[in-house]
């Protein structure tokens, strides 16, 4: 019989008010931190029916924003995890999963400067040489218990005894960028995701800008060398910036609504402007000055989350199909012992986040924006994005919802719809997918489990909390008019 072996899920972001996933007050204004949302314990009860609807537990695959180190501080979003894993708890104290696999992304990367700065200082006595090697900034993908890094954090919270009711002694292992399996025919990899978006990488550009000679980053280590620190600072450390950090919301939405985009931009220039100076005032006033605003506010409004329009932006899919033909496929041939430029002859799926709009397809497609081929993968590449849990405007986004993305024992992946967010506030239809549209026995094992009772609960839950975020959303947005 068919078994999940992973579960698959991305950008919680356990700690945000705006989360479906974390509870928010009564009256919107801040995360409650007191117990679960509905919505929280309507999918703990999905996570559980998977679980004991077979013999083996899987394992959880936090793909990245799992917390929200960007809006929360993070003795907030660790508590809201705590939250999220004490909702998951069976009758005896035990978990519905085996272990978590974590991916950071870019809104908890810190996790991961913390894990490997650890993981470094540990394994110190066992470096003889005079001259300190460099601290490694990646994970090997191909990762296992032994070679992957216990998340320090999570790992140390599940560690503590604060979860007195928890039995089980429960992994942490974390990979970062990428984490992928493998088996003689088939290959599951998966990352965040946030490196396919230019405004992620964003020192690496600036580089090429400044410096046109320079060759663009060779590898994956190279990527995140050159913009960890953009990452940490800006997507995974401004939540805990003291009295500055309270700020900090009323910048991430002025980075989704042009209008407040551009007010925020315009006070910060003028802020460097003496009153006396003539010429920079006149600059600020002048056409060129507006042209450039307008350029700016573009690029940035390209970003992702922002997209109502499409599965993926113009600038996303050329990103996707670089990240994975650059980086992916190398790290993938330098850990298999093959050739830097050699393709990767297995059968692939690539599961990422992020955007916060799930979908799933097989490339190259006859139609949409993926219509060429991956070049360094030999076979049809098969694509899963999870979507997010996150509501982030005041009106509904109809691209965003979440996807539960589960994986058998013979790496087969199907998705399980699990919301979209809608016009009309009504329940999203459950369903489930599969990137290459064929009915195999994964896709029909899930299709009997979403008939069960906790997942048309989830639906009716889900439904109310996209609208309740919504609401409070639009509250939020009549502050800065």
């Amino acid at each position: 019989m068919t078994e999940i072996r992973y579960i698959c899920m991305s950008d919680l972001h356990l700690g945000d008010k705006y989360s479906l996933l974390t509870r928010i007050s009564e009256d919107g204004t801040q995360a409650d931190l007191s117990a679960a949302s509905k919505t929280l314990r309507a999918l703990a009860e999905c996570v559980k029916k998977i679980s004991f609807s077979q013999g083996t537990k899987p394992s959880l695959v936090l793909i990245g924003d799992a917390l929200e180190l960007a809006l929360a501080r993070t003795h907030e979003a660790l508590t809201a995890f705590e939250i999220f894993i004490k909702t998951m708890l069976n009758a005896d104290g035990t978990l519905p999963f085996s272990e978590i696999i974590f991916i950071p992304g870019n809104h908890d990367h810190h996790m991961w400067e913390a894990t490997r700065e650890t993981r470094y200082v540990e394994n110190l006595s066992k470096e003889k040489a005079d001259v300190l090697v460099p601290f490694n900034h990646t994970s090997p993908m191909f990762c296992t218990a032994g070679s992957s890094c216990t998340d320090y954090f999570l790992g140390s919270l599940l560690k503590s005894g604060r979860i007195g009711a928890l039995k089980q002694n429960l992994p942490v292992l974390t990979s970062y960028p990428n984490f992928a399996l493998k088996n003689d025919s088939r290959c599951v990899i998966m990352s965040h995701g946030h490196y396919i978006e230019p405004f992620y990488r964003v020192m690496s550009e600036l580089d090429k800008r400044l410096f046109p000679q320079k060759d663009k980053p060779t590898d994956i280590e190279d990527l995140e060398r050159q913009n960890f620190a953009w990452l940490d600072f800006f997507w995974s450390s401004m939540g805990r910036q003291g009295e500055a950090g309270k700020s900090v919301e009323h910048i991430y939405y002025s980075l989704n609504n042009s209008k407040e985009l551009r007010k925020l931009l315009v006070n910060l220039l003028k802020s460097f402007v003496k009153s006396d100076d003539k010429i920079s005032g006149d600059f600020l006033d002048s056409l060129v000055f507006e042209k450039a605003l307008e350029w700016l506010i573009k690029k940035i409004s390209k970003r992702e989350r922002i997209n109502n329009q499409a599965q993926l932006g113009k600038d996303a899919v050329e990103g996707l199909y670089d990240y994975l033909n650059q980086y992916v496929a190398s790290q993938y041939n330098k850990e298999n012992g093959q050739e830097n430029n050699d393709m990767v002859e297995l059968e692939t799926s690539f599961i990422f986040g992020h955007t916060h709009s799930p979908f799933c397809l097989r490339t190259p497609s006859k139609s949409g924006a993926f219509k060429k081929s991956f070049a360094r993968f030999s076979k049809p590449l098969d694509l899963y994005n999870t979507g997010g849990w996150v509501i982030e405007d005041t009106e509904p986004n109809l691209t965003h919802g979440a996807f539960l993305v589960v994986i058998d024992e013979n790496l087969e992946c199907a998705a399980i719809d699990m919301y979209m967010e809608k016009a009309d506030g009504h329940e999203s239809p459950l369903q489930v997918l599969s990137a290459a549209g064929q009915e195999n026995d994964l896709v029909l094992y899930c299709r009997k489990l979403i008939n069960e009772d906790c997942f048309a609960k989830f639906s009716k839950d889900a439904a109310f909390a996209v609208a309740d975020r919504i609401d409070f959303r639009e509250k939020f947005a009549e502050k800065f008019k």
